[in-house]
């Protein structure tokens, strides 16, 4: 199928239309990282958004937390406001887009350089791990940095094989452990279940496609592996903080996990995937057989007739285009699909894909593909779900933030099987391919993560009391909030000798940032989950009861789901008989007022 780049025995017709189309599909893709771009000034959510700040401002003060992403971030010279650490971000996702890209191509002998097609599923392949912002807002937080390790990983372990299969070790290959090492240490504190899971999988993989497994190079592999991930530790204890404080902080996060009953999370969270998977293969699963059957059985030696081989090429066409109509209906009458529903369509349409290659390869009398480029294909299919692993959230959902690793199967398969389907099926996969950013951007547009306005109307310049500081443009009410509670900066003493925020409401952790307060050992207080109360007073016992009698407290008492405070009086806290209620503020999001208090014999600045 001439995979090094060299096309010259590629058929004349239809050639050049299919390059550039091919072109115009990887600009296409570009649009992702540009509207991003110029988002990144937008947009506030102030749950997630406040954990994640409160997290990398002051975690010195957290003596509980699971993942520990916030000590790579300290690493950084990032700057000081959030729209400077979503730059870092944007920069973080731009350079691992670039190291996984790089690392596929080397990997399947696609060289970018030579050929238009390998250019356009380059940067088709680097732009689509922007995929994940119009989800999730492009703030710093433990998923962007896992995603952000996951795909610089991947590619390292993809350009590492494709050294190792020649048998050729240099420095530069053992640079590549060194760092490889590195990262995944790095991804071990962010996400360890994770990192664990992928170490096993690259492991494997990299076993397969080693020229000789025991070689001296492997065995010089692991071990400047291991040495790029002592360095990273190395690091980490010299400029950052000791070990054993990352390591008390770890086991007071999974004290709290055991509070809150999360052990059996992975297992819910599988059987709901499959759930998941069951619910949507009624909407894509006829689709999904058409393009299957009409894309393989076209080219089975008994098809004499080019009339009959059209006809099935066409159903396999149709197939295709029927899935991108079938969540194309989502957007009728306003109605926008679910992020499942979106992670869904892509699993299935990279399921068509593979499928088809398969079969292909088993059925047609054309060069068959080494079954390395399969297993490679079916790692890269396996890995947005390494990403989902242990979070206890939906597998597909979760799965859409690394989406790019599904996008990056489809347009690899479409390379693949250039030469022997008509141009007109690449146009329909292509154009059903295109309406998955499309369907995730108007997903984000028309209904972001917890912001109560879409990106377009986040219009009003506010500047941030508190934290890092900035400014950024929010939607009116969310401006109004903050600006509201604002007002009370100031009361909340000198900056190096801030009050604590006691937060009942278990859903304003930005409002501790926003008005500089100490932070509970913890950066966010939930109110939402199993066995919050019991959660809340695990961390008030941890806590000393003199410097928590001069906190101010917020509740949502309207709230259904706050914490109760009444637990406050065992830890001498006369809530509310000795506070007073200074102001009542509608949040954004939620339809209950939130109130604020402070002790009544606070002494005015």
């Amino acid at each position: 199928m001439g995979h090094s780049g060299k096309h010259s025995g590629e058929p004349a017709q239809g050639a050049r239309l299919y390059w550039i189309l091919a072109l115009l599909a990887g600009a296409v893709f570009w649009l992702l990282p540009v509207m991003v771009f110029l988002n990144l000034g937008r947009g506030l959510d102030l749950a997630d958004t406040g954990h994640y700040y409160n997290t990398l401002s002051r975690f010195s003060e957290i003596r509980s937390m699971s993942s520990q992403y916030f000590v790579l971030w300290d690493m950084l010279p990032v700057g000081a406001g959030i729209l400077e650490n979503r730059l870092w971000v944007f920069g973080l996702f731009w350079l691992a887009g670039g190291i996984f890209s790089f690392g596929l191509l080397r990997f399947f002998g696609l060289d970018y350089r030579k050929s238009p097609v390998n250019l356009a599923v380059f940067l088709a392949i680097w732009a689509s791990v922007y995929v994940y912002y119009f989800w999730w807002l492009p703030d710093p937080s433990y998923n962007a940095v896992a995603v952000i390790l996951l795909y610089a990983l991947t590619g390292l372990v993809f350009w590492l094989c494709a050294i190792a299969r020649t048998g050729i070790a240099s420095k530069f290959f053992y640079g590549l452990a060194v760092l490889v090492g590195f990262l995944l240490a790095a991804f071990v504190l962010t996400r360890a279940t994770s990192a664990l899971l992928f170490f096993l999988l690259a492991m494997g993989f990299y076993l397969s496609q080693a020229k000789t497994v025991w070689s001296g190079a492997t065995l010089k592999l692991a071990g400047f592996g291991l040495l790029g991930g002592l360095l990273f530790l190395l690091m980490v204890h010299l400029a950052v903080e000791p070990l054993s404080v990352i390591w008390d902080r770890q086991i007071g996060g999974l004290e709290m996990r055991q509070i809150r009953g999360r052990r059996t999370d992975l297992l819910g969270s599988m059987s709901r995937f499959a759930g998941d998977i069951t619910s949507d293969s009624r909407a894509y699963l006829p689709w999904m057989f058409a393009s299957i059957a009409g894309a393989v059985f076209a080219d089975l030696k008994y098809v004499k007739s080019k009339i009959v081989r059209q006809v099935l090429y066409t159903m396999s066409a149709l197939g295709f285009m029927g899935m991108a109509v079938k969540l194309g209906t989502q957007f009728s009458g306003g109605k926008l699909p679910r992020d499942v529903e979106v992670s869904g369509y892509l699993l299935f349409l990279t399921l068509s894909l593979l499928t088809v290659f398969l079969l292909r390869r088993l059925f047609s009398a054309h060069q068959v593909e080494r079954t390395n480029w399969l297993l490679a294909l079916l790692v890269l299919l396996v890995m947005p779900y390494v990403f989902a692993f242990g979070t206890g959230n939906l597998w597909l959902k979760q799965s859409l933030f690394a989406g790019g690793f599904l996008i990056t199967i489809c347009l690899l398969v479409l390379v693949f099987l250039r030469k022997s389907v008509p141009v007109y099926w690449h146009i329909s996969v292509l154009a059903t391919l295109l309406f998955v950013p499309y369907g995730v951007y108007q997903l984000a547009q028309n209904k972001p993560y917890r912001l109560p306005a879409t990106l377009s109307q986040q219009t009003t310049e506010i500047s941030i009391r508190g934290g890092a500081g900035g400014t950024l443009k929010v939607d009116r009410v969310t401006a109004k909030y903050l600006n509201q509670m604002g007002q009370f900066y100031d009361q909340f003493g000198a900056v190096d000798d801030r009050a604590y925020l006691i937060d009942l409401s278990g859903m304003s952790p930005f409002l501790s940032y926003h008005l500089d307060a100490k932070l509970m050992s913890v950066p966010w207080v939930i109110a939402t989950e199993k066995n919050s109360q019991a959660t809340f007073e695990f961390i008030l016992a941890r806590m000393d009861a003199e410097a928590l009698k001069s906190a101010w407290i917020i509740d949502a008492p309207e709230n259904k789901r706050h914490l109760d405070g009444s637990a406050l009086r065992a830890f001498g806290i006369n809530f509310p008989d000795d506070y007073e209620l200074v102001l009542t503020a509608r949040p954004p999001v939620s339809k209950k007022d939130i109130h604020l208090y402070r002790p009544k014999d606070i002494i005015e600045p």
